[in-house]
């Protein structure tokens, strides 16, 4: 175990508690802001240069519908969390256990989100013919 250094030997055990929480919470805060409102499949610029044809355009769009459904879940669910951990961090006696239960649920949240946004994209992949994955790939590169 690693010995507590003498500067912080007079700081009390709650405040202590309390910091590494607040320290905790804020590395939460600075992660990518996941709650951000998502840019439609068809308004994405690459996207829309590939020369899409209508059955393309018809199943991006119900993908879509899919996805923002799933996401906007999560997302909802992420931040009702991050709510929730944040008011228990405002408590003086905040229970350390249910701040680590807290964190580790809002990290599988975040976890889920990710996961489903590359699902997506790979859904989306799935429906360019070679050319348009090439082309998309090329401008990828480019920017």
């Amino acid at each position: 175990m690693q010995k507590e250094p003498n500067h912080l030997k007079s700081v009390p055990k709650i405040l202590k508690s309390a910091l590494v929480s607040l320290l905790s919470l804020v590395s939460l805060l600075n992660l990518a802001n996941i709650a951000q409102t998502e840019v439609p499949i068809l308004a994405n610029k690459e996207l829309s240069s590939l020369g899409l044809s209508s059955e393309q355009k018809l199943k991006l769009k119900k993908l879509e519908n899919l996805s923002q459904a799933k996401l906007k879940t999560l997302v909802k669910e992420h931040n009702r969390k991050k709510e929730e951990l944040k008011l228990l961090l405002t408590k003086n006696d905040a229970n350390q256990n249910l701040v680590n239960q807290l964190r580790a649920e809002i990290k599988a949240l975040q976890s889920n989100i990710s996961q489903e946004r590359i699902q997506n994209w790979l859904k989306i992949k799935a429906l360019l013919t070679q050319e348009q994955e090439a082309k998309l790939r090329e401008f990828n590169f480019q920017h």
